[in-house]
Parts: structure tokens; sequence; C-alpha cells
């Protein structure tokens, strides 16, 4: 009875460590057995690699997610699930059990108990950082214009830009009188040239008459 129970508690911490994406494939008879480190492991993952969220929550709250051994780790482990997750881990496995051989039913389970506390930990931070996020938008929106597409024109803006349309204009009229004043000036050029070109034409005419004569 009592192997079909650990067996129960295997599968079922297979289908969570499937769950949270576990990179490892759980090994059967280590997990029968209950070696610590394989237990380590999944403890590791859940709360450190599984969510991002969870860990800075537990940074936030003062608890090494960084330690320097094993026992350091499930002593975090322990402080922390009662402080934040409402939950006593004595109740399943003491801290003495978890580093010897066997206990392995309690193992697994306090496994499975330890992904689904940090699944649901991580579903409702996610909700509150959504929010957060769906409130800073908000306050910006608010800030904006009413209408960003459509700038404001103030009654100092309108001058302005009648100023410069005024400016525009009379630049575009000087450039037309000036273009006009140089085709005078091209045109009485023309007709002197043309009535010297003749007078000369008059005079050479004159001179050889007078030459023949």
């Amino acid at each position: 009875m009592k192997k079909e129970i650990l067996n129960k508690n295997i599968e079922l911490l297979k289908s969570e460590l499937k769950q949270i994406k576990y990179p490892e494939k759980l090994r059967y008879e280590k997990a029968l057995n209950g070696a610590p480190r394989t237990y380590f492991k999944i403890l590791n993952y859940s709360l450190i690699s599984y969510s991002r969220l969870v860990a800075d929550y537990l940074k936030e709250n003062s608890f090494k997610v960084i330690s320097n051994s094993e026992e350091d780790f499930i002593d975090m482990i322990y402080n922390a699930l009662p402080t934040l997750f409402n939950y006593t881990p004595y109740q399943t496995i003491k801290k003495s059990q978890f580093f010897t051989n066997g206990y392995a039913d309690e193992k697994a389970l306090f496994c499975v108990e330890v992904i689904r506390l940090v699944k649901v930990k991580h579903y409702f931070l996610s909700k509150h950082n959504n929010r957060i996020v769906e409130k800073n938008i908000k306050i910006e929106n608010k800030n904006e214009p009413k209408n960003p597409t459509k700038p404001i024109i103030t009654k100092e803006k309108k001058e302005q830009t009648t100023l410069q349309e005024k400016i525009k204009m009379e630049d575009k009229l000087e450039m037309e009188n000036e273009r006009i004043e140089n085709a005078k000036v091209n045109t009485e050029d023309i007709v002197t040239h043309t009535f010297n070109s003749n007078h000369k034409v008059d005079d050479d005419k004159q001179l050889k008459v007078n030459n023949n004569k």
C-alpha cells in the first residue's frame, strides 16, 4: 500500500515537473530511494529558475536565493515558506530528514506542494505587475493631449503662421519684380545692341561710298 502511494506521489511529481518545464528527466530509481540531491535540484529549479517573479519576490523580502551550500538553501526555503507562502514544511517533512536517503514519499509530496505554491504565487505576482503596468499606461495617457494628432494652435502661433506666409508672399513678389526688371534690362540691351550694329553698318557703307568717289 505504501509503495502504491509512493508511486502515485512520484507520478504526480512527474506531472508537475512537466508543467513547469523542468529541464531534466526525473530519475525514477533515485526518486524512489529518496536521494537528497534529486529532490534538492527540483526545489532549486522551482523557486529560482522557473519564475523570475518569484525569485525576485524572495530577494525583495530579504531571502538569499544564492546560497553557499545546499543546507543554506534548504534553510532559506524552510524560513520563506511559512512567511511568504503561508505553508509549514515541517508538516510534510523535517529538515533533518531531507538530507538523508529514504523518505521518498515525503520528499516527493513536499516538492509537489512547493511547485504548486510557486505556480500560484507566480500567477498573483504577474497579475499584480500587469495592474501596475496598466495603471502607469493610464497615467501616461492622461497626461498626454486629448488629440495628439491635431496640434493645438494658439493665437500667437496663428499670428506667427500668418506672418510667415506674408513674408513668403513678399519674397515671391520681390523675386517676380526682379525677374521683370532683369527682363527689361535685357530687352534694352538687345535694342541698344541692335541699334549700334545698324548704325555701324550705315557708317561703313557711307565710308565705302566716299572712298569710291
